[in-house]
């Protein structure tokens, strides 16, 4: 008798991430804005931006000095924290434009470093 074939340990992972960043949305969807700064969300989209901007160029700042794998995990790491920037925005009042626009960066940078197929555990060296 064979076991089930489990999933792939970085789509897993990219799961688990990928589904946190849609946690952080719907929360700040249902619970009110605790915070009165408004002002403040224009100048968290920079630093949402910037790191949404560095998940895509992580591959050639690491290059091959980094395991695929490892670098999957960075570049997903990266790209949820341009949501967390998002979060941050929609909790301090600033409009949910803002934060739209951080959620949407995130999902580009997760997508783009989508694992792929290749990355099986035999085959984690290279670039």
């Amino acid at each position: 008798m064979s076991q089930p074939s489990a999933l792939p340990l970085p789509l897993l992972i990219f799961g688990a991430l990928l589904s946190t960043q849609l946690i952080l949305v719907v929360i700040s969807l249902v619970v009110e804005p605790t915070g009165n700064n408004p002002s403040i969300g224009p100048f968290l989209v920079l630093p949402a931006a910037a790191t949404a901007g560095l998940s895509l160029v992580a591959p050639h700042i690491f290059g091959p000095k980094v395991d695929r794998f490892t670098l999957h995990i960075i570049r997903w790491a990266l790209a949820e924290s341009a949501t967390l920037f998002g979060f941050i925005i929609a909790h301090v009042g600033a409009p949910r434009l803002f934060q739209a626009a951080c959620t949407a960066m995130a999902l580009v940078a997760m997508f783009a470093a989508f694992p792929p197929r290749d990355l099986a555990p035999g085959q984690r060296r290279g670039r």
